[in-house]
């Protein structure tokens, strides 16, 4: 590879250095990512768009009943790990144009994504983000504040069948983190309703370390996306306000 900030990178170069930083990770086409979202969430038939279409975290026996290693670019033998982190290969025009510094910052961006992803999953099948859990997160988030958050997932196209409020607070995580570290300043155009974005940074910090997955998940030679917001530098434990009734979180 040449010069990261100057020069270019293949798809190859980044398949490399993308898996030396997350092994599970597989770059697809972007109409095989596409086929194995709607088969194996059974979105396919009722929605124009497919939803979370750049990357899905599987099982990787459930991949392979969607898609052959081949159609990967891998061989009949690779070694998937248990659960695969399945991320969209970059277009032709965009590798060729942009350089390597910025696909990189862009697929640390979606390796980054989908990595919180993965950590969420893994805490709800761990019982640590039950659906009781998940209403305490709402609830310290904002009712009000939440069901925008549910409208904007479900406008922008992130929310995955099925969408109960585990699966929405989890996605939520997942954005959120995303824009708080790659885009920081386009966290009030998401999500206005959110009157103190401190307050969403401990209700999270709950669930995951942000700031140790996004150091983490950096690609070498990878464009820093820009300077962080203090709050970022370290998150104070949140103090519960006292719990209201069921009937106000609803």
């Amino acid at each position: 590879m040449e010069n990261p900030a100057t020069g270019s990178i293949s798809t190859h170069q980044l398949d490399r250095i993308l898996r030396g930083v997350e092994g599970a990770a597989v770059l697809a086409p972007q109409h095989i990512l596409r086929r194995v979202i709607r088969l194996h969430t059974g979105a396919a038939g009722f929605l124009r768009k497919t939803p979370h279409r750049k990357s899905l975290v599987i099982a990787a026996d459930a991949m392979l009943r969607y898609v052959d290693p081949d159609e990967l670019d891998l061989p009949a033998s690779h070694p998937f790990a248990a659960r695969v982190l399945m991320i969209q290969r970059p277009k032709p025009e965009k590798i060729n144009t942009l350089p390597a510094s910025q696909v990189l910052r862009e697929y640390w961006r979606l390796l980054f994504h989908a990595r919180v992803d993965a950590h969420m999953m893994a805490r709800a099948e761990q019982g640590h983000l039950s659906p009781a859990v998940a209403v305490e997160r709402i609830h310290d988030i904002g009712q009000a504040a939440f069901d925008e958050i549910r409208s904007v997932l479900a406008k922008e196209k992130f929310l995955l069948p099925p969408t109960d409020n585990a699966r929405v607070y989890s996605e939520f995580v997942a954005v959120y983190l995303e824009l708080r570290y790659f885009l920081p300043h386009a966290l009030e155009v998401y999500f206005p309703s959110i009157d103190s974005f401190e307050r969403v940074d401990q209700v999270i910090a709950q669930d995951v370390d942000g700031a140790a997955m996004f150091a983490a998940a950096k690609l070498p030679g990878a464009a820093m996306p820009g300077p962080l917001p203090p709050a970022m530098e370290a998150t104070p434990p949140l103090v519960k306000p006292k719990a209201k009734s069921a009937e106000d979180i609803r």
